[in-house]
């Protein structure tokens, strides 16, 4: 099988997923020995999967910021590309462990959190823009249109994967703010460890920009495997979806 990012580190093929399950600051991950069995494994799953894609990822997305970086020629752009090529470089096992980490702790919050202001966003008009510039919230606007776009991308997948969800926890409604699978869960664990490692808001928004294309297969892949995964457990299995 031809993987979809060429420059792979051959080691993260053996990449645990087990191994990922340790906290890395204390007992960061209490509530994970409190869930259903069933939720805690697709929960290892999607954060395990989303993982070791970004960890594949890296290469490609480091190549690219060092050829940004050239292009550059000098100055304050050039360094800040250079600069989180080689953090991401140097550092992407812990990278790998913060990701599967933030999707976790993340995924537990979106079972039983406070409504989410942002959970019907990803298209904005020019005044809410310039709101946001305004108001130095250029991140959070990228994101949630990274995440409008991957709504409609994903549109059949997250309806399939909803309807398994809430038939798993045993809801009749799950909102977006509620959803632990949504796409705002990946992309929020995403940034979370890239802050992680130290990157401010300007790094992680050039972060975001060069993977943003890679992500897009990772999650393709994430949530065919989420779906097959879920199709297996009992009671939890829907009709085909045109």
């Amino acid at each position: 099988r031809q993987h979809p990012f060429p420059c792979e580190d051959e080691s993260i093929r053996q990449l645990n997923p087990l191994s990922s399950c340790l906290p890395l600051e204390g007992n960061m991950d209490k509530t994970i020995s409190n869930a259903d069995p069933q939720v805690a494994k697709v929960r290892t799953l999607l954060a395990h999967d989303f993982a070791k894609g970004v960890s594949e990822a890296t290469p490609c997305a480091s190549a690219r910021m060092m050829e940004q970086a050239a292009s550059c020629g000098s100055g304050v752009e050039k360094a800040l590309f250079e600069h989180v090529a080689l953090v991401l470089s140097s550092h992407r096992a812990q990278f790998t462990m913060q990701v599967d980490h933030s999707v976790r702790r993340r995924f537990d919050d979106r079972l039983d959190c406070p409504a989410d202001s942002f959970s019907h966003s990803g298209c904005f008009s020019v005044g809410a823009i310039r709101l946001f510039e305004d108001l130095g919230m250029l991140e959070e606007l990228e994101r949630e249109q990274a995440v409008g776009r991957l709504r409609g991308q994903f549109r059949k997948e997250l309806l399939a994967l909803t309807r398994r969800m809430r038939k798993l926890l045993g809801r009749e409604r799950m909102p977006e703010a509620h959803n632990p699978v949504f796409p705002r869960v990946l992309l929020r664990a995403f940034a979370d460890a890239l802050a992680n490692l130290g990157f401010d808001t300007r790094a992680r928004r050039l972060a975001l920009s060069v993977y943003g294309p890679l992500l897009d297969q990772i999650i393709a892949n994430v949530y065919a495997r989420v779906i097959a995964a879920l199709t297996m457990i009992p009671n939890t299995a829907t009709q085909a979806i045109d």
